[in-house]
């Protein structure tokens, strides 16, 4: 792990210091396959508990520069994939009519889920909020 780290750190570092004493005012251009290599490693260390903010302490590199190339940079950049549908749980939904304590007819929902568990006597805010949550 050290060795790994101090290698990507050496290589940030290199190239940060390169580019820093060309231009001072120009903006800093990492290769995209080190940003890869950094993004996988704080994908691993992510895995290990290991926070972000500690990923980047250890690479040597900003908090923010690491959470924009692992989160914002993926999704503008480089190979996207295909949005995946909503995902849709079959539910079965019933209505019935039931006097309530005014006298007047009000509709009533039940939900019973696939796994077999029901809910019953639901208003129409009630069921719907259910549903949105299911998705």
């Amino acid at each position: 792990m050290k060795e790994k780290t101090e290698q990507l750190r050496d290589e940030l570092h290199r190239i940060i210091q390169a580019q820093s004493q060309g231009n001072s005012n120009a903006p800093i251009v990492f290769p995209q396959e080190l940003i890869q290599r950094v993004v996988a490693y704080a994908l691993e260390q992510r895995a290990k508990g290991i926070t972000l903010a500690k990923c980047s302490q250890l690479l040597n590199i900003s908090h923010a520069r690491l959470h924009y190339w692992m989160y914002y940079r993926s999704k503008t950049r480089g190979k996207q994939t295909p949005a995946q549908p909503p995902l849709v749980r079959p539910v079965q939904v019933s209505a019935q009519m039931v006097p309530i304590y005014d006298g007047v007819p009000e509709r009533r929902y039940s939900v019973r889920s696939p796994a077999g568990w029901q809910v019953q006597d639901l208003t129409l805010k009630e069921l719907t909020e259910i549903l949105r949550g299911l998705v």
